[in-house]
């Protein structure tokens, strides 16, 4: 009976090109805004592309590798001020000619780390570094905490409670310094697309699903479902386990094969660093790459599977195939397109509980929203996996009670 279901929904033609277009998708995404995005600029200043040109970008960022002390930060603004400050190297119109920008490809990211220490809270300037002198470099960690505090006390400290403010401060305290550098691109490409496979994945699931439980309805076949012996009781329980199934097979295919897809390209360096040398400077969350990759495709597989068994419900509702697909689509994109615009204020609290959230590993890491609960300050990465689980539970056996009590027709 289980594999029947699970034949129902592969076996359909709807099935097969939702698929192959996630595929596709997915592929084209990859090579193009991923691996073909990573740019290698020669010593005669020609830019390259491809495997060959990821294999030597990641061996002149090598060289850097080591302890982000304040030594190491004033060697990179020595070396950087020693590159603009050439003649040879500048352009006419100001900036750096492709010959004089390959020879700082090497502490590319670090001085990207710089950039954000000395910028103020809200602020990016590409080119503060090259404004720095290496005496500069002792304020390197301070500026972190010291731009939170300008920030917090200053425009925006009407929007923060007290208790908000010192969590927020005794989170940045407990970085540990210094930080670690590593050649980390693989795992910051990987986190970053693991949002687009996550939000694809969800998509696909609930069209896949939501013809799970009308199809009976739809063919005629209902009365003879419902009326069998065990249709009331052990037929839905393994249409609820097809669809947690399918949702859990379409994810996870999707999550590692990409991931190794990249990681493979990318290499795994730098797994055990902190997300802090790795572009997420500002965050909250002291914890390392690998750390950050495991919670984003957790989060994930807890809000596809949300999505699942809400499709489900929400067939169950109507009766319906296409307007589950249809009020899922608009819950995943909405507040997502919404979210870009509305910042703050009782709208951006709901907001930041929506489902979108979970599905956006690499924003949510970098958001400051927390709650007041109880008198605790607790943030997004605490409040939402336990809130969609809790939420899965209970449409669980919502699912079930609802089609139980289906009347045949």
């Amino acid at each position: 009976m289980y594999k029947y279901e699970l034949k129902k929904v592969t076996g359909r033609l709807s099935t097969k090109v939702t698929l192959a277009v996630f595929c596709v998708y997915l592929i084209w995404m990859l090579g193009a805004f991923y691996i073909r995005s990573e740019v290698w600029v020669n010593p005669q200043g020609e830019e390259e592309r491809g495997i060959h040109a990821i294999h030597n970008l990641k061996e002149v960022k090598k060289e850097w590798e080591g302890p982000v002390t304040e030594e190491k930060i004033a060697r990179v603004l020595e070396a950087n001020a020693r590159i603009t400050s050439d003649p040879e190297y500048a352009l006419e119109e100001g900036g750096l000619s492709n010959i004089g920008y390959a020879k700082t490809q090497g502490f590319q990211d670090i001085r990207g780390l710089i950039n954000q220490s000395f910028c103020s809270f809200q602020e990016n300037d590409y080119y503060m570094a090259d404004r720095l002198s290496p005496e500069d470099a002792q304020q390197f960690y301070a500026n972190r905490t010291d731009h939170l505090r300008e920030w917090l006390y200053g425009e925006y400290s009407s929007s923060f409670s007290d208790k908000e403010k010192a969590y927020y401060i005794h989170q940045f305290e407990k970085m540990e310094v210094p930080l670690e550098y590593r050649y980390q691109t693989g795992w910051s490409k990987t986190i970053e697309f693991m949002m687009v496979v996550i939000m694809g994945a969800a998509i696909v699931v609930c069209i896949l699903v939501a013809s799970v439980f009308p199809w009976e309805y739809q063919t005629g076949a209902s009365g003879v479902f419902y009326s069998s012996c065990y249709g009331r009781s052990r037929g839905i329980k393994v249409k609820i386990g097809a669809v947690l199934t399918i949702a859990t097979a379409v994810y996870w295919a999707a999550v590692l094969v990409s991931s190794g897809i990249l990681l493979a390209v990318f290499g795994t360096d730098g797994a055990g660093c902190m997300i802090q040398a790795n572009g997420f400077w500002k965050s909250l969350y002291n914890i390392t790459n690998l750390e950050a990759y495991i919670f984003c495709i957790a989060c994930g597989y807890i809000i596809c599977l949300f999505m699942s068994i809400l499709t489900a419900w929400l067939s169950a509702v109507t009766g319906s195939s296409i307007l589950p697909i249809v009020t899922s689509f608009l819950l995943i994109m909405a507040p997502a397109v919404v979210g870009q615009y509305v910042t703050g204020g009782l709208a951006g609290d709901i907001l930041g509980l929506l489902p979108h959230q979970l599905m956006q590993g690499t924003t949510l890491l970098r958001l400051f929203t927390v709650y007041t609960i109880g008198g605790k300050v607790v943030n997004l990465c605490q409040i939402l996996p336990l809130l969609y689980l809790g939420m899965t539970a209970v449409l669980l056996p919502a699912v079930y009670l609802v089609y139980r009590k289906k009347e045949v027709y």
